[in-house]
């Protein structure tokens, strides 16, 4: 996971210096759940990399750190339903500009 959100600024305390996060790990996990849940409310296809990245770890292991992940789509469920992997589901929600949903659990 990367440090730097959004647009490669890095993530910096409220004394405007840089953050070490890979230094604690749970202030690591505090600044990633802080922002994922900046992710709710998002057009799935207009994530960058490192977004997405950070959305597809807390939808497979949010609920672990109290964070509900998922993709409000409008998409044909037979046509997912068919899909062959998740990254083929990802594909068909791009396509219908789906929604971010991310959730405190």
């Amino acid at each position: 996971m990367q440090n730097y959100y959004p647009a490669l600024l890095p993530i910096t305390g409220p004394d405007g210096f840089p953050i070490d996060t890979k230094g604690d790990p749970d202030l690591q996990q505090a600044l990633s759940t802080e922002l994922v849940l900046g992710l709710d409310g998002r057009v799935f296809s207009t994530l960058t990399p490192a977004e997405l990245e950070l959305f597809k770890f807390y939808r497979d292991k949010g609920r672990k750190f109290g964070v509900v992940a998922t993709i409000l789509t409008a998409a044909d469920l037979a046509e997912l339903a068919e899909a062959n992997s998740q990254a083929h589901q990802d594909e068909i929600m791009r396509r219908v500009n789906s929604t971010v949903s991310v959730i405190r659990s």
